[in-house]
């Protein structure tokens, strides 16, 4: 069980890497050529797709990692509050600055 979710863990990060460099490609190629300036809602959809797609990326090459690890429960706890802190901070942009706030008055 632990080795068929790695390996497909393994195979869907593979797949997510090789979309994002494309999606990477055309940006970056966007940024010097302005050809999706005429299709704005193509542009939000690549950046979108660029910012969740490495969120996703991230999750499951570690839980890859964590799927091989020697002690998955450690490696999944840690991984786990990494992760959540991550997508805390990234749907909530102003959590930052009232930790920020709050580490400050202390």
């Amino acid at each position: 069980m632990k080795n068929g979710l790695r390996k497909i863990c393994d195979v869907l990060a593979k797949i997510l890497a090789i979309v994002l460099l494309i999606v990477l490609i055309v940006q970056l190629l966007d940024a010097n050529l302005h050809f999706l300036d005429k299709v704005p809602v193509l542009l939000n959809i690549f950046k979108g797709v660029f910012y969740y797609g490495v969120l996703i990326l991230i999750a499951l090459v570690g839980l890859e990692a964590v799927f091989s690890a020697r002690h998955p429960i450690v490696w999944l706890i840690i991984f786990g509050i990494l992760l959540a802190a991550a997508i805390i901070l990234m749907f909530f942009p102003g959590t930052f600055q009232n930790f920020m706030n709050f580490v400050k008055k202390s």
